[in-house]
């Protein structure tokens, strides 16, 4: 996998920026690895870095159940 993006979105760009880092963690992973790592949080951003970790969780989930052909 060579990385994950965020769409567009309506949080500010100085927060998101902080908080997208989280969807870096997975570059450079296959699929199954990415879908076991263990991402922490931001802090004092909870339920947005939850948001995130369970947006990509379900992507990759869909993804490896769904291959390009």
């Amino acid at each position: 996998m060579k990385n994950i993006k965020a769409l567009p979105n309506s949080n500010t760009p100085d927060f998101f920026q902080e908080a997208s880092a989280i969807l870096t963690k997975c570059n450079g992973h296959t699929i199954e690895e990415a879908a076991k790592l263990k991402v922490d949080g931001m802090l004092g951003a909870t339920f947005s870095s939850k948001a995130i970790i369970g947006n990509v969780q379900r992507g990759l989930q869909y993804v490896a159940n769904n291959p390009l052909k």
